[in-house]
């Protein structure tokens, strides 16, 4: 099939206004909602705390340095995650495609200590 550019710019121009990049409402975010992510926040918060620690025993305890730079990148992908959340929040903004993109490319069990209602707020489509 061939596109036009008439009917790509008409495609590109669809996408930018459905885009909540370039989008003049800030997406809706009631307080319920909030009150529940920033909860979430405390609970992800605990969680990185809680990789510090095990990150420090691993290193000190057992000199197992392999394990304590694996909870040191788990820990930086969390805070990382954590931070980039609030950011938006803060700014009345969505989560953008690329960080649904880094947070697809992180261990599995790296994305499972992510709270739920953190992580349907940055990914909306997959429900809860």
């Amino acid at each position: 099939m061939k596109v036009t550019e008439r009917r790509l710019k008409k495609i590109i121009k669809e996408v930018l206004e459905g885009s909540p990049i370039y989008s003049s409402d800030p997406p809706v975010v009631n307080n319920t909602k909030l009150a529940a992510i920033e909860n979430a926040m405390l609970d992800l918060d605990k969680t990185i705390s809680d990789l510090k620690k095990d990150a420090d025993y691993a290193a000190n305890t057992n000199g197992d340095l392999k394990a304590a730079d694996m909870y040191d990148m788990d820990m930086i992908q969390l805070q990382d995650v954590r931070d980039h959340v609030q950011y938006l929040i803060d700014n009345g903004q969505s989560a953008p495609q690329g960080l649904k993109n880094r947070i697809g490319r992180f261990d599995t069990i790296v994305r499972e200590m992510i709270p739920h209602d953190i992580y349907y707020w940055i990914f909306p489509e997959l429900g809860q």
